[in-house]
């Protein structure tokens, strides 16, 4: 490993679920001509929510949301792309922002500190010695409550609420708050989950904001820093990039067609080259906007 080698947990959970799928995006770097439309709908919503959380103002939060729609639809044109793939984020977006800013104005009971926070900060030896490794990322929100206490702030879109123990053993959340720990010189005591459902409030029969505040012991960010250097030390030494196969292949993995022919013998360049493009740099940690149903 090269010495200041930045990483970023985004990788180390692509690793995690599959060293192929890690091989593909972060060491080929190829990326889709055409994006994944499962994950462009929490990217808007995303942007929406940062200018929200920064101005506090629901005009400027749907003027961000409506610009961002306005190129995803310039960048369709000419494309192979279903033109239908926008069509959720054109119908619900604004409904949906509109009504997490109503909760977020009834329910909010902290002061936002840091909105789309850039870090680097190292990863740390289970020795307590620092490895020439950086964790490098962007923290969607830092809020401070009423009792001066530090949380994350996560913004999540699904279809159903998301399984409590998923929230609670979260890696890339407990990642965020070691590197916001080092970052603000205070634990951080928790996570606040905001999980905005895919769903027309109209008809929408159970809530369509759910509110979820985890808290993280001392012990769960510490065993965190460790398996973040564990990890990373995997990814970065491995040679073989074996494929483990599962739901993500399905619903979350860009490079099956890939991974298939590489699988039978057959030369994936050929497909590469026709399907995908090389991705000049390692972009910033992808939120993991949307939940899996």
């Amino acid at each position: 490993m090269a010495a200041q080698t930045k990483v970023h947990v985004s990788q180390i959970k692509t690793y995690q679920t599959c060293p192929r799928m890690y091989y593909f995006n972060y060491v080929l770097k190829l990326v889709p001509k055409v994006e994944n439309s499962k994950l462009l709908f929490g990217r808007g919503i995303h942007l929406g929510l940062a200018e929200y959380y920064s101005t506090g103002q629901l005009s400027a939060a749907l003027t961000t949301y409506n610009t961002w729609l306005d190129e995803q639809r310039l960048l369709l044109m000419g494309s192979a792309a279903d033109p239908d793939h926008l069509a959720e984020a054109s119908r619900l977006g604004e409904v949906l922002l509109k009504e997490y800013i109503a909760f977020a104005g009834a329910h909010d009971d902290f002061e936002p500190v840091a909105v789309e926070q850039d870090f680097e900060v190292p990863i740390w030896t289970p020795k307590g010695k620092q490895s020439r490794m950086m964790h490098r990322g962007r923290i969607d929100l830092i809020v401070r409550d009423r009792y001066g206490k530090l949380w994350l702030g996560e913004h999540k879109t699904a279809k159903d609420a998301p399984v409590e123990l998923s929230l609670q053993l979260d890696f890339q959340a407990s990642a965020y708050m070691v590197a916001a720990t080092q970052l603000f010189g205070q634990q951080i005591t928790g996570v606040v989950y905001n999980v905005i459902r895919k769903v027309d409030p109209a008809k929408a029969r159970t809530p369509v904001i759910i509110r979820k505040l985890v808290v993280r012991t001392a012990h769960e960010l510490l065993a965190t820093a460790t398996q973040m250097y564990q990890w990373a030390r995997r990814m970065l030494t491995d040679k073989e990039f074996s494929p483990i196969s599962g739901r993500h292949c399905s619903w979350q993995c860009a490079y099956s067609s890939l991974c298939l022919c590489m699988q039978d013998g057959t030369d994936y360049r050929l497909l590469a080259d026709a399907l995908y493009e090389t991705r000049k740099e390692v972009i910033e940690d992808a939120s993991d906007d949307n939940i899996p149903t």
